[in-house]
């Protein structure tokens, strides 16, 4: 595959139409409200930040090179599960929490959250699951889908009152309790003494820079770091920044 014919044309088309529907949301929310709700530039350049990564992981030949390095895999994986899902909750409008949110998930304990996306994303790590993930192409798609769900569930408790009513701010144990339910996929990589996915295997001839062991270490190191990286944001964010978003006491009260 030529690093040309490795740009997903369609991908950046269905990311296109996901930011004009935004725009279009944006605008409506703003008509129905009237002066009720503000929407900053902040939490706009968020929402396309979080499209434009989404497309740069998985669109661009960064994608071409994930067949070859877990390490680089292993970076789109973090990306997809802790660096876009906080960027688009945080740039969507709170109306839209209010409206399109269903009410069980508004309801749902943060703590079960995080263990739903600890689960699914430990599984994925298994080698024979993803072994199985990463040689079918639709079971490869569907299964990184439920994993981007599944991390969305899991950020949403850690902002939605932040984003929402501007006063609440999660507990700084939760971003702890999420670190340390996805901590096992990482030391499983990082202190793994055989090649654990035969699908990252050399074959004669093949090129690489480093041994599998070595990329499976660190592919572990630096899931840790982005981790960590995204949690502390994440937590800043609660502390430092001013709410710049204003609903009715109605909607707020509603979340």
């Amino acid at each position: 595959m030529s690093h040309h014919s490795s740009w997903n044309i369609p991908l950046l088309l269905s990311l296109l139409a996901l930011l004009f529907l935004y725009w279009l949301l944006i605008g409506f929310l703003k008509k129905r409200n009237h002066e009720q709700i503000q929407i900053t530039k902040k939490r706009i350049y968020s929402f396309t930040a979080g499209c434009l990564l989404l497309f740069i992981t998985f669109g661009s030949p960064l994608a071409y090179y994930s067949h070859t390095y877990l390490t680089i895999h292993m970076l789109q994986m973090s990306i997809l599960c802790f660096i876009i899902p906080p960027l688009l909750i945080y740039g969507m409008p709170a109306s839209a929490y209010g409206t399109f949110i269903p009410h069980f998930i508004k309801k749902l304990p943060s703590s079960t959250a995080a263990l739903v996306f600890a689960f699914f994303f430990f599984l994925y790590h298994m080698p024979g699951i993803f072994n199985q993930v990463n040689t079918h192409h639709l079971t490869h798609i569907a299964y990184h889908a439920l994993l981007f769900l599944s991390a969305l569930l899991m950020w949403l408790p850690s902002l939605f009152h932040f984003i929402t009513k501007g006063t609440g701010r999660p507990k700084k144990t939760y971003f702890s309790f999420m670190m340390l339910v996805t901590m096992p996929a990482c030391v499983l990589l990082l202190f793994a003494n055989h090649e654990l996915y035969s699908i990252y295997q050399p074959v004669h001839g093949d090129e690489r820079l480093f041994s599998a062991i070595t990329d499976q270490r660190i592919s572990g190191l630096l899931m840790i770091i982005l981790h960590q990286l995204a949690m502390y944001a994440a937590a800043k964010l609660n502390q430092k920044h001013s709410p710049d978003i204003h609903v009715p006491p109605t909607s707020a009260s509603s979340a």
